[in-house]
């Protein structure tokens, strides 16, 4: 989870993960696009079946919007933020 932050500073996090991935993809010949999904939680969420229901379908909102997109969206009102993503033939891991 990445904690106390505001949306600017998850989507900039999230900006500089994409780079990072597309980087090491492209050095090791790899065609890899990344789907992700990213969910603000006002308060801790009852549950990490919360977090990852959540995610999960941002995560797959993103996919059906095509390569490498991100979903952003606020369970409640202001964040803990969880980012679900996975690689195209994947399974989705949570951070």
């Amino acid at each position: 989870p990445i904690c106390n932050t505001d949306l600017a500073a998850a989507r900039s996090a999230v900006a500089k993960l994409q780079d990072e991935l597309a980087t090491v993809m492209s050095a090791n010949g790899w065609d890899v696009t990344f789907s992700i999904g990213v969910g603000a939680f006002a308060s801790v969420p009852a549950s990490e079946d919360e977090v990852v229901s959540f995610t999960d379908r941002l995560m797959y909102d993103a996919k059906a919007a095509g390569k490498n997109a991100v979903r952003f969206a606020a369970h409640e009102r202001r964040p803990a933020l969880y980012v679900a993503h996975t690689q195209n033939a994947g399974k989705p891991t949570y951070h």
